[in-house]
């Protein structure tokens, strides 16, 4: 997992997919902080619409996407300045956790 998690930090989304396929032939589990990883590493290799794409893979594997992934997503678009997208996304954080703040 550790592996995993600095090829994502480095955008070396190859090299985390080969470990990603080796865990899931592993039966290791996913967790909420591979797919934040995975999020991160879409986006740092330059592919944000695959980061974003994460959080449809988690739903389709039957998981709820939590704030750790949110978190991840947050960070890719204030790497690129994307300050529509950050609030589009706490705002939805806000609506489905029933957030007083927003």
């Amino acid at each position: 997992m550790l592996l995993f998690g600095i090829y994502c930090d480095q955008g070396k989304i190859t090299e985390a997919n080969k470990l990603l396929d080796f865990m899931k032939h592993s039966n290791i589990p996913m967790t909420q902080d591979i797919y934040a990883s995975m999020v991160t590493g879409q986006s740092r290799s330059g592919d944000l619409e695959g980061a974003e794409g994460v959080l449809d893979k988690m739903k389709a594997d039957g998981l709820e996407v939590s704030h750790v992934v949110h978190t991840s997503l947050l960070c890719a678009y204030a790497e690129r300045g994307l300050t529509d997208k950050i609030a589009e996304v706490t705002y939805s954080m806000c609506y489905y956790t029933h957030c007083i703040v927003c």
